[in-house]
């Protein structure tokens, strides 16, 4: 709880309020923006092989979450981490949108060792043999590279 320390009088409540507001027009984004959306020589992006892979596609690849069911695991943890970093930014008079950055970063570093950790489905036989390796979701790095989060208005 915020407690007037007698430094704020009527405009400098609003002023408050007001900026207080400005946050709430902010979001986080987390997964594969544009500005790290690779294109691979096949032809396909990050964003796409990342949603692929997310929802799965029909009869190919079956659903391997990592971004909502990260959210979804997290969203306790992360809505405290949020409030503690709100309540330090208001308090210090602090309204960049740091705490909205802090946040975006725990989750993109969840998402990422989630992803490293292993995700099932098991791969099909013929794709561990053809990318030797067990683990779904890696293949070059390039996909787990461009996860990151961002900062935007709603």
């Amino acid at each position: 709880m915020i407690k007037n320390s007698g430094k704020f009088n009527g405009d400098g409540i609003k002023a408050l309020e007001a900026r207080i507001r400005a946050i709430g027009k902010k979001k986080v984004v987390v997964g594969v923006p544009t500005s790290t959306n690779e294109w691979r020589e096949d032809g396909l992006s990050n964003a796409t092989i990342a949603a692929a892979h997310e929802f799965g596609v029909s009869g190919h690849i079956p659903e391997r979450s990592f971004l909502r069911s990260t959210l979804h695991e997290k969203k306790y943890d992360v809505s405290k981490l949020l409030f503690r970093e709100l309540k330090s930014d208001i308090s210090q008079g602090d309204f960049s949108g740091r705490a909205l950055a802090i946040v975006g970063e725990k989750l993109s570093v969840e998402v990422k060792r989630k992803i490293q950790s292993g995700i099932s489905p098991a791969l099909d036989s013929k794709t561990v043999k053809r990318k030797r390796s067990s683990k779904p979701l890696i293949d070059t790095g390039n996909m787990l590279q461009s996860i990151t989060y961002e900062v935007r208005d709603k």
